[in-house]
């Protein structure tokens, strides 16, 4: 049962929470979304996804398929509700599937459906559950019944005006548990965001990732972009990385 994070400079914005802050752009390998849609009349025409890795698809009908489909070049497929359903997938294309549930709400002419991630289903058919405690916690199960439970907390400083959620802990069902602490980054301009900061790993001193950032080099302003990243758990030789990003306009480092 794997749980990983991933740092993508091109981040799209989408309405869902960034688990580790705004800075960095940094999603986990759970953190699947489909956006809300608002309809007045019929089901959604449109699904949009955001995927663990940065990306960001938007799902339409085509004409002569039944599932929707993204952009040219995206081989995934979305399997839309049908009517009076609350479940849809997204087809990837080695045969898994990402499961959501819909709620739907209506009030007046508006019908609104928001959306859960309620598993991973591989090619297998084996399911991957995703539950929602009432802890407030997120828990994963694999199969075989091994367990991941994600808690999270409000951080102690605001970011225009509101405290961010973000990702305490992870405990996993052998014991073993990862820390995740944060700060907050300061923008020319005071724009604030969260950044984090660095990671423990099982309780152990020696085991930790330390995250630096550095100004976005499109706008200063921005969310901040990563700089170094220094991962003693890192299996490979780049356990210690720093980053340049060519300024805007300039086309040079």
């Amino acid at each position: 049962l794997a749980f990983t994070r991933t740092m993508n400079s091109r981040y799209t914005l989408g309405t869902f929470n960034w688990d580790f802050g705004q800075a960095g752009s940094w999603k986990h390998s759970f953190q699947w979304n489909i956006e809300p849609v608002t309809v007045t009349s019929g089901r959604p025409s449109s699904y949009t996804v955001s995927y663990p890795d940065g990306r960001r698809v938007i799902f339409t009908l085509k004409s002569g398929d039944s599932d929707f489909k993204g952009s040219a070049g995206v081989r995934d497929r979305f399997e839309a509700l049908a009517a009076g359903a609350t479940e849809c997938y997204l087809r990837l294309p080695d045969g898994g599937k990402v499961w959501f549930h819909a709620t739907i709400q209506t009030v007046g002419s508006n019908t609104t459906y928001t959306f859960s991630l309620k598993g991973i289903i591989d090619p297998y058919g084996q399911t991957t559950t995703v539950t929602y405690p009432a802890d407030g916690s997120m828990t994963i199960t694999e199969p075989a019944g091994r367990w991941l439970k994600l808690f999270y907390i409000q951080t102690p400083w605001t970011n225009a005006g509101v405290h961010d959620t973000v990702l305490d802990t992870v405990l996993a069902s052998d014991g073993r548990s990862i820390k995740y602490n944060y700060g907050q980054s300061t923008t020319p301009n005071g724009t604030t965001y969260t950044f984090l900061g660095n990671v423990a790993y099982f309780g152990d001193p020696t085991l930790v990732a330390i995250y630096a950032y550095q100004n976005d080099n499109i706008d200063p302003n921005g969310r901040p972009l990563i700089r170094s990243c220094i991962d003693t758990m890192y299996d490979g030789p780049m356990w210690a990385i720093g980053y340049t990003f060519v300024p805007n306009g300039t086309g040079v480092v």
